[in-house]
């Protein structure tokens, strides 16, 4: 799929999604995670917004706590993780 660039959306303000931006790891921080920065970056060019980001230990405790509190504000439309969040795996 190849999206269009931002330069070519349609009203970026009538499709601007309020998004929280969430990183899933043991040793990153806001300084290091490039891959965190990288969704920033490509949100915002295309006209959405950031509403929030953090960098989260992949504690299931504390993953459910941090998603229940940025989900929890009306801002948030969208929650954007990586990388991909486990919050419970069940035993095979």
């Amino acid at each position: 799929m190849i999206l269009p660039s931002p330069h070519e959306a349609s009203d970026p303000a009538s499709s601007s999604i309020g998004c929280l931006v969430m990183t899933c790891h043991a040793t990153r921080t806001a300084e290091t995670d490039a891959s965190g920065l990288l969704i920033q970056r490509l949100l915002t060019a295309y006209g959405h917004r950031v509403v929030g980001y953090q960098v989260v230990i992949g504690d299931p405790a504390q993953l459910q706590l941090s998603i229940a509190r940025g989900t929890g504000h009306d801002a948030v439309q969208a929650l954007l993780s990586r990388p991909k969040l486990v919050v419970h795996q069940s035993p095979m």
